[in-house]
């Protein structure tokens, strides 16, 4: 037969009890705890890669073009694919305040020559005024800064630089970026970024134009008498080419060189009446 614990015997086996839960929830408190998992890039089936987190629940967001592969007014270009980022990466204005910004970045996606981003401003007094400037379209673009430490140069080529592996550092929101591909938008639940992709990036159809285009040209056509000739203007006759050095009208070019100034003599300027003849036909 079990021997019965006297009363003694039962208030110390409950004081070791809770002794013991006390020391196992202050284990369980201190304990050293796993770090959240970090966040990678994913594969999408469009071929693009993105990474994101968590955004916090009813915040003021935004979204763009970080960056693109263009030169930049800075004379180098930041290859996008080449791009890589720890989120939340920080949300400034004009690439001032570091230590404090006024949102983060917790949305990525990079492609061959673009990269998409999705921000949350902060609530606070520095964040309502930045929200303030978005909405009137004041602080209309981005502008994605590199690590300087992180850049790997990837080629010269007639003074341009091309960085094809860099780390995106902050991201900007401000009136003129040095990328005229960013641009940003206010983001609301179920905005499409498809048209961030869709836009055909800006300095590749800046040179796409200027290769397939001629210089543009104040041609008035074959010479008239009863034409009035502004300044700047250029026209034909006798099959050279004249420019207009001051408003005329019945002045024959070749009879008062303060009126008309010779450019080509012949050949050229057959190309000018042809075109204008089509042009106007």
């Amino acid at each position: 037969m079990r021997r019965q614990e006297t009363h003694d015997e039962t208030i110390a086996r409950l004081w070791q009890e809770i002794e013991a839960k006390r020391i196992a929830d202050l284990e369980a408190q201190y304990a050293p705890r796993a770090a959240p998992a970090k966040p990678t890039w994913t594969k999408r089936q469009d071929g693009t890669d993105e990474m994101s987190i968590p955004a916090r629940p009813g915040a003021r967001m935004i979204h763009g073009l970080a960056s693109s592969s263009s030169i930049n007014s800075h004379g180098y270009a930041l290859i996008a694919n080449g791009m890589d980022c720890e989120l939340p990466v920080p949300l400034l204005s004009s690439h001032k305040g570091y230590d404090a910004p006024i949102g983060e970045v917790f949305y990525v996606r990079r492609s061959q020559d673009r990269i998409y981003i999705r921000a949350q401003i902060n609530d606070n007094e520095a964040g309502d005024f930045a929200w303030e400037l978005i909405r009137s379209g004041e602080l209309r673009c981005l502008s994605g800064a590199a690590r300087n430490s992180s850049l790997r140069m990837q080629g010269i080529v007639e003074g341009k630089t091309f960085y094809g592996s860099w780390e995106l550092l902050e991201v900007s929101i401000c009136q003129t970026g040095a990328n005229p591909d960013s641009v940003l938008e206010v983001y609301q639940l179920g905005s499409n970024e498809t048209k961030f992709f869709s836009r055909p990036i800006a300095d590749r159809a800046s040179k796409t134009a200027a290769k397939h285009s001629e210089p543009e040209v104040p041609y008035a056509g074959v010479w008239a008498e009863g034409h009035q000739y502004e300044r700047g203007q250029f026209t034909t006759a006798g099959g050279a080419l004249w420019h207009a050095e001051v408003a005329s009208k019945g002045v024959k070019p070749g009879t008062a060189p303060g009126t008309w100034k010779l450019c080509v003599k012949r050949g050229d300027a057959a190309k000018l009446e042809r075109a204008h003849a089509s042009t106007n036909a």
